[in-house]
């Protein structure tokens, strides 16, 4: 009985864990749901250079495959302040998020 318990405590917490997200970037465009042809990462890298080089913002660009239940705006915000999204004085982070899983609903 107890075993059955501890299986299903396991599921539940499985089924509730956070959003895998990736590691800090060495770039600015992390395909990590691989959804972007590789001719478009390169453009995307480029064009979000070219932002940060005329001191505009600092974009970082993610794609995920699943949240893991969490709350797409939630992630989104842990990304952003996990990889200092922004250049250090000034308040010009923008992430931009692709999950292609399905949405949390609460």
């Amino acid at each position: 009985m107890k075993l059955r318990i501890l299986l299903l405590a396991f599921t539940i917490a499985a089924l509730r864990a956070p959003a895998q997200l990736p590691d800090k970037p060495t770039g600015y465009v992390t395909d990590a749901a691989a959804v972007i042809p590789l001719v478009q990462v390169r453009t995307l890298e480029r064009r979000c250079a070219t932002i940060d080089q005329q001191h505009v913002a600092q974009v970082a660009i993610v794609t995920i495959q699943s949240l893991g239940g969490e709350q797409i705006d939630k992630a989104a915000l842990d990304l952003f302040h996990g990889w200092g999204v922004e250049r250090k004085g000034f308040n010009d982070g923008i992430l931009i998020m692709l999950a292609t899983g399905p949405a949390s609903t609460h």
